[in-house]
């Protein structure tokens, strides 16, 4: 998705506060796809879900706020690639998220997945 140089911006901060509250009160969660696994970080902060994936050493992360509503993708040298970005309340709820300084009532990770205690991914 091409981006003005202020969407790229704002993404890049975005991103920054999803991996900051991921390190803070993410759960390490396995999903499996047929014969893959694949590692995952994941959260819920109130209505919103933020999962962090890093399949085949490209690193995904995503937000849902009922649907999903962003998606970047970067390398090692952060380059990142805006995938979706819809406009919408879930930008402020994110913010407003990674101010709070004490733990979320309602975070942990999503049912019907298998936790696992593995170590966690190199965010930037």
């Amino acid at each position: 998705m091409k981006v003005s140089l202020a969407r790229l911006n704002e993404a890049r901060e975005l991103r920054d506060i999803a991996l900051a509250l991921l390190d803070r009160h993410g759960s390490n969660v396995v999903l499996v796809d047929r014969s893959r696994k694949i590692k995952t970080r994941q959260l819920e902060v109130g209505d919103l879900r933020i999962m962090q994936s890093a399949p085949m050493g490209e690193q995904i992360l995503d937000v849902y706020h009922g649907r999903k509503v962003f998606s970047v993708n970067w390398n090692d040298v952060d380059t990142i690639d805006v995938v979706a970005f819809k406009s919408g309340d879930w930008r402020q709820l994110l913010r407003a998220s990674g101010e709070k300084t004490s733990a979320f009532p309602n975070a942990g990770a999503p049912q019907n997945v298998a936790a696992d205690s593995g170590s966690a991914f190199v965010t930037h």
